[in-house]
């Protein structure tokens, strides 16, 4: 994946964790390395317009950079001919790739996209002796154990969600306990009102609210978990640069408050 010769990435599948980790992790990682000077550009598809943004994606941006990647999520909700035709003629640009988020597989229209020169993975959820092994590697890199039981209480508490196990498995590595803050309606009301506003005004009303009873990486933490779509990229990124160092979790959520 680091030679990035294919021009289209095909990523699909419920399992939104997996996703955005070999986004995040392998393809935004490998493309900065190697086009450090690059541009990266999301397209959300549910949006208006947003389709013909990125028909003209790889012409404008080469004004400013000669190697572009664009991330285009809900492509379901675009117009199906035109999103065909947009893709089938990035299919020979050697200077833009595009990477293409789904939920779940596109229709049958779409099957060129499941062969070369297109490269695609698929996401299926795990079973629940998959995420057990997910939890002890997990664990491991953190550098803690747990028991068989504290392990059987995870998952009946926060089901497959390998989103909000792994927060909880950091919150656990810092000296925290499991606890399920979704069963306070007052707090994931408020996490939809921040995630899901319409407005500027009600997304910075709801984490003013949030801020003033609860942590700023734990409603990071519930925040990337309820958010989807082109939502769950722009946390994954937030995540990554908190992680590096390069945002604190105050600054990721007001960020996100005023997009």
């Amino acid at each position: 994946m680091t030679s990035f010769k294919f021009m289209i990435l095909y990523l699909y599948g419920p399992d939104s964790y997996r996703r955005g980790a070999v986004l995040r992790d392998k393809i935004l990682a490998s493309f900065s390395k190697k086009h450090p000077d690059g541009l990266v550009d999301y397209f959300d598809l549910e949006k208006d317009d947003e389709l013909d943004r990125t028909v003209g994606f790889s012409r404008s941006a080469g004004l400013f950079a000669s190697f572009k990647l664009g991330v285009l999520t809900n492509p379901g909700e675009a117009e199906e001919k035109s999103l065909i035709e947009l893709l089938k003629s990035y299919l020979e640009d050697k200077d833009t790739t595009l990477v293409l988020i789904c939920e779940k597989k596109l229709g049958k229209k779409f099957d060129f996209l499941l062969k070369p020169p297109v490269q695609s993975w698929a996401f299926d959820l795990l079973s629940e002796r998959e995420v057990t092994s997910f939890i002890k590697k997990r664990a491991g890199e953190l550098e803690f154990e747990l028991k068989t039981e504290e392990i059987k209480d995870l998952i009946v508490t926060f089901g497959t969600d390998l989103w909000v196990l792994s927060q909880e498995l950091e919150k656990m590595a810092l000296g925290g306990a499991v606890e399920n803050e979704a069963s306070t309606p007052e707090f994931i009301d408020s996490i939809k009102g921040f995630v899901y506003g319409r407005s500027v005004k009600d997304k910075l009303r709801a984490l003013h609210f949030l801020l003033n009873k609860n942590d700023a990486g734990a409603i990071f933490n519930m925040a990337s978990a309820w958010a989807g779509g082109g939502s769950k990229v722009v946390f994954a990124n937030y995540d990554g640069a908190v992680k590096g160092g390069k945002l604190e979790y105050e600054e990721a959520l007001l960020d996100f408050a005023l997009k």
